[in-house]
């Protein structure tokens, strides 16, 4: 997430995230606090030109026997890295980036699926920071009632374009894990790569 991620083609090291029964749990990987900057309307833009920018790429994943796809920032290691050193003024890419983490739950996602003990369809599942959203868009797809959550509203554009593309329904809404409103009910409770600074994992 946005609160999001971290990254797939970026060569970021490796992912870190959890899947849970509605309770938090995960390893942390820690930057330094990085003062929140203004950030130009991405999502919306993108959106009202039907998901074409130079800057932003479909990517392809094969989760199981589906396959499902995300929108993405196209040069995601300069982006990130320009951030991090604090050269980045105008947007925030971790939002727009697939990480390692939300590939992995996702495959979980579809070997609970697969288990006669579970029925997805009967479940609601809520994804915080979902960045790209491919966990809740693999949820969705799997009869899930996906509801995905991102402090960033540029972010959650992407996430409702990508997944009315292939037919899936992801309610989105706003939501910041460090703020004071509880989370969303729900059955199962999903984070990818969520804490990657301090402020976050406390």
């Amino acid at each position: 997430g946005s609160g999001s991620g971290s990254g797939s083609g970026s060569g970021s090291g490796s992912g870190e995230g959890f899947i849970a029964p509605c309770k938090l749990a995960a390893r942390t990987r820690l930057f330094p606090i990085q003062k929140r900057r203004p950030r130009v309307p991405f999502g919306s833009r993108i959106c009202a030109q039907g998901g074409k920018d130079s800057r932003l790429r479909q990517r392809t994943l094969k989760i199981g026997d589906r396959s499902v796809f995300v929108l993405e920032f196209s040069q995601t290691s300069s982006a990130v890295d320009a951030w991090i050193e604090n050269q980045m003024a105008t947007v925030d890419p971790f939002g727009l980036v697939l990480w390692p983490a939300a590939q992995a739950i996702s495959q979980k996602l579809l070997n609970i699926s697969s288990s006669s003990q579970t029925n997805l369809g009967n479940m609601t599942v809520v994804e915080l920071g979902a960045g790209t959203g491919l966990c809740s868009i693999v949820a969705a797809s799997l009869g899930a009632n996906a509801i995905a959550t991102d402090r960033n509203e540029e972010t959650l554009k992407l996430v409702e374009l990508a997944s009315s593309r292939q037919g899936v329904r992801v309610q989105t809404e706003l939501f910041d894990i460090i703020g004071d409103v509880p989370v969303p009910a729900c059955d199962i409770l999903l984070s990818a790569d969520c804490m990657y600074n301090a402020e976050v994992a406390r």
